[in-house]
């Protein structure tokens, strides 16, 4: 397995993150990853590129549009490794270029923040055809919904700074209906609940693995 600076990539964010990466360390969320090919949507500063990257993945394609996190994900991490690439732009900017196949899509804390999640997970699927997607998400209370920024990594609107200030919200619950519809079914559900009270949800955050095979 792959050493890499895991924990301390937090240090760039909030302070409990820290509590939220050993959940996904210890339960040894990525593990699918090894010798694949891995998209990842909106990769922030790198926590989770540094956890999947010490499972060994083929490559790792990780798409951020704020270069405000250049320095924690490519200059001390991305930038030592020869099977890891960086888009500096939305997926929607990022797609209309890449029609890559990959074996795993991550798309983690990225779904809440889009004024149409569905149109994303269609991309995912239509486009980049994966057998393994992992999402992380939470519902958010219906009176907090609109204080969740969105457009932080593309929509089906438009990316031209044209903010359409409400967002398709889909309870988690209902995700593995849609996903079932497409013929992937859940292997793995976790559930924690250490957001802090910037987090607008009362409800515990959950990531879901789909598979299609």
């Amino acid at each position: 397995m792959v050493e890499s600076n895991t924990i301390e990539s937090k240090d760039i964010v909030d302070p409990h993150w820290s509590g939220y990466l050993e959940v996904l360390k210890n339960n040894n969320i990525f593990a699918c990853v090894q010798d694949k090919s891995v998209l990842e949507l909106a990769s922030n500063g790198g926590w989770h590129s540094r956890l999947i990257y010490e499972n060994n993945p083929e490559k790792l394609v990780c798409v951020e549009p704020d270069k405000f996190f250049m320095e924690p994900l490519y200059d001390t991490f991305a930038s030592q490794h020869e099977n890891i690439e960086c888009f500096w732009e939305t997926y929607n900017q990022y797609v209309e270029k890449e029609k890559t196949k990959f074996d795993v899509v991550v798309c983690c804390g990225l779904l809440y923040h889009l004024h149409s999640p569905l149109d994303c997970i269609e991309k995912i699927i239509n486009i980049h055809q994966p057998k393994t997607i992992i999402i992380e998400n939470f519902d958010v209370d219906y009176e907090h919904l609109n204080e969740e920024k969105l457009n932080l990594c593309g929509n089906a609107f438009t990316d031209n700074a044209k903010q359409i200030p409400y967002n398709f919200f889909i309870p988690m619950n209902k995700w593995k209906e849609i996903f079932s519809t497409v013929g992937y079914n859940c292997i793995k559900e976790y559930k924690w609940s250490d957001y802090d009270v910037k987090h607008s949800s009362k409800e515990p955050a959950v990531m879901m693995i789909f598979n299609n095979e």
